[in-house]
């Protein structure tokens, strides 16, 4: 059997055995609403992949792989956009937040004392 196919059985498997569904769920964490856990998932969704990226390009390298291949282009695409979003968003609040004032005579929350 030549190379082409065994690729071709492989990424079949592959695909079969659920990693267009490990793919798939991570596309739908990128799609989910933004808040800072989710900051948190898209983290480690690119840990994950980072972590496999030498034995993913090994195993699917050919061109028998290519659907998988840019779903994962289009998976990291998104997880780094998504994240650079909430880091964008995060910094907007920050900055807004250092604007406002302190209020002039506030209660501390846990001695209740009043601190001017």
């Amino acid at each position: 059997m030549g190379l082409d196919v065994c690729m071709g059985c492989f990424s079949k498997i592959a695909a079969q055995a659920g990693f267009l569904a490990f793919l798939q769920f991570g596309k739908t964490v990128t799609e989910s609403k933004k808040d800072p856990i989710k900051l948190l998932k898209l983290l480690d969704i690119f840990a994950s992949l980072n972590k496999l990226r030498l034995d993913f390009n090994r195993l699917f390298g050919g061109a028998a792989c290519m659907e998988i291949q840019n779903l994962t282009r289009d998976l990291i695409k998104r997880v780094i956009d998504g994240a650079a979003e909430i880091f964008w968003e995060l910094l907007v609040q920050v900055e807004l937040q250092r604007q406002i004032p302190p209020p002039p005579d506030r209660e501390h929350p846990y001695t209740g004392e009043h601190h001017h």
